[in-house]
């Protein structure tokens, strides 16, 4: 038995199940099959009968799975009485993962006369949306800009890389100003992608 996919837009409810003879079959002419099919049906029933003519005869059934394929899918086929080994398609999974990008707080420092100096510096961090969901601390970057000094006005996220985990994801800012007179400016948030899960709407 050798089953395809018949339409890429029906989710895998629909396949073609095919015949495809062994090249050493040895068995009667005409053959006799029998399928039978728990979990859906085959050519609209659960059991289908047919004679064949091996090795010419190679028959397409239609299978369609119960309940959109929610349900696991079981499919034997028997040949002059005897039975094939049981071929099985699992349920289609509960849920769909998807990955969404998840932003840290704004980070907008300035270092000048008129706000001070001396060094600043911060750690931002990144939690999950919700139990649901998990961070890839691979994937933090930093968005966002420097003006003036940018070995004083900058932000990585390789300080942290080392803490990081699924659950917290942390990236590191400074800014500091050389004298009255130089301005520098940090500007921007860290993003990372974080993977969840979104539950499949199952058919009634």
């Amino acid at each position: 038995l050798e089953s395809h996919q018949r339409n890429a837009n029906k989710r895998l409810n629909q396949r073609l199940l095919k015949i495809i003879w062994s090249p050493n079959y040895r068995g009667v002419k005409p053959s006799e099959l029998k399928i039978t099919v728990v979990g859906g049906t085959i050519d609209g029933h659960n059991e289908k009968k047919i004679r064949l003519i091996p090795p010419h005869d190679s028959p397409s059934f239609v299978l369609t799975r119960d309940k959109g394929g929610f349900t696991p899918l079981f499919i034997n086929a028997y040949i002059d009485g005897q039975a094939s080994d049981i071929m099985s398609l699992p349920a289609f999974p509960d849920f769909i993962v998807k990955i969404r990008p998840r932003k840290s707080d704004p980070i907008d420092s300035i270092r000048d006369g008129h706000h001070g100096t001396s060094l600043v510096q911060g750690k931002i961090c990144i939690e999950p949306t919700d139990g649901n969901s998990r961070l890839l601390p691979n994937t933090l970057t930093w968005v966002g800009s420097s003006g003036g000094d940018p070995n004083r006005a900058k932000a990585d996220a390789k300080t942290y890389a080392a803490e990081n985990t699924s659950t917290l994801v942390c990236g590191h800012w400074q800014n500091s100003s050389g004298a009255n007179e130089e301005s520098n400016r940090v500007t921007g948030h860290f993003v990372v992608q974080e993977v969840y899960t979104e539950p499949v709407q199952k058919p009634a």
